[in-house]
């Protein structure tokens, strides 16, 4: 992206933003807790973004901007997961439990759907995952474990905020939004807001982290993470052609199909399903039957012994699905990359109605989207690639969509 000042196009896309359905619903939102005791979750909205470009001396770099965007973007997920809390007194409250995940899968559905019109020319595709992965994140006073801290601040060096040479001209964005949403907001107690934040990131910052590294001299391991229909398989066809293929849907039919015909399965989807069924435990459809489990580390041993470049082509819609490949993948001495595939709820549903191999309720899919948290730097990965095959298809429209 080009190096311009970037205020007066935010300035632009904040106010339009304001005319949304998004930000009419935070704005008929009411918290009346003793965190938010702003009128609206609207207002506090804009507090933070204010809070934020008064933090700004001089123009908006490019990263400065994307954080602007995170800041705006931060709580569009309150309406939809918000929970009614009777107090004491007979009032309610309002509590939103995982709405920084929830605003995170919102928000790229909101930069997918609108990166060729209004984000055209100041938005390159990487830099939808750095402002999602900005919201994911800013909940942070309950991170007290210095890995997951040593994973933030990398993740934020070396990913989110612009890179130069020397860590003490370092602009850490992550903080900069962190710092807004903290301040931009009426609470029971700001003294001590302000001293839980300043604590936090005085231990935030002196967390000591180094730059990841691939190289040739590694077997690599590509980890691709994304609901089904998002691309994954037509990303590694053109892009990793060369490298082994984990999947577990094609292991389950390679072990199981022959099975299937013999049961009159005939076509794809009833066939796939089938087999599916076969992979699960008896009385837990959410594992592995002892004899599947079995096929599956036997295939994936084969490869790791071997020093084999390899693809992990499953969703890995979060840590859980992909922790224990990913550590004996670095026990073996892989670098790992993870490929993001951003894309809208609208264009997974599409595919799913074109797909002859799978019989998919599409609110399965949309749940699979809800539920992704994008990767981060630091134990996990070595990198983060974001693929952008689900951006050029996206209508071009002048108004924000």
């Amino acid at each position: 992206m080009q190096n311009f000042d970037h205020t007066d196009k935010f300035n632009e896309i904040y106010t339009e933003f304001k005319q949304t359905d998004l930000f009419k619903a935070m704005s008929e939102m009411v918290e009346n807790n003793d965190w938010h005791l702003e009128a609206n979750v609207g207002v506090h909205t804009d507090m933070v973004v204010q809070q934020y470009l008064d933090g700004i001396d001089g123009e908006m770099t490019h990263e400065q901007f994307l954080g602007a965007l995170a800041c705006m973007l931060h709580d569009i997920g309150k309406p939809v997961v918000c929970e009614p809390i009777e107090k004491e007194d007979g009032t309610i409250r309002l509590t939103s439990p995982g709405h920084e995940l929830e605003s995170a899968r919102l928000a790229e559905d909101f930069l997918v759907r609108n990166f060729n019109g209004k984000f055209s020319g100041v938005m390159g595709p990487s830099d939808i995952t750095r402002v999602c992965w900005l919201i994911q994140h800013h909940l942070f006073y309950n991170i007290t474990n210095k890995q997951k801290l040593r994973d933030l601040r990398t993740t934020s060096r070396y990913f989110v905020s612009a890179q130069v040479p020397d860590d003490d001209k370092f602009d850490d964005i992550y903080v900069r939004c962190i710092t807004a949403d903290t301040l931009g907001r009426i609470g029971k107690d700001p003294d001590l807001a302000k001293a839980k934040l300043a604590a936090w990131v005085d231990r935030f910052n002196n967390v000591e982290v180094k730059q990841p590294t691939v190289g040739l001299d590694k077997p690599t391991m590509a980890v691709l993470i994304g609901p089904s229909g998002v691309g994954k398989s037509t990303f590694r066809n053109k892009k990793l052609p060369y490298m082994a293929h984990f999947n577990w849907d094609d292991l389950r039919v390679e072990k199981y199909k022959e099975q299937a015909i013999e049961a009159g399965k005939e076509t794809e989807g009833d066939i796939y399903q089938y087999c599916w069924e076969q992979s699960c435990h008896p009385t837990d459809m959410g594992k592995f039957s002892d004899d599947f489990k079995e096929y599956q580390n036997d295939r994936l041993k084969e490869i790791l012994d071997n020093k084999i470049d390899v693809v992990i082509d499953n969703t890995n819609l979060s840590r859980k699905r992909y922790a224990d490949i990913v550590q004996r993948g670095r026990q073996k001495g892989y670098q790992v990359i993870a490929v993001v595939f951003p894309t809208t709820i609208d264009t997974l549903t599409s595919r799913l109605e074109s797909r002859s191999d799978r019989n998919m309720d599409p609110a399965i899919v949309i749940n699979m989207f809800k539920r992704l948290t994008l990767p981060s730097l630091g134990r996990w990965f070595d990198g983060i690639n974001v693929w952008d095959g689900n951006l050029w298809e996206q209508n071009i429209s002048k108004n924000l969509t």
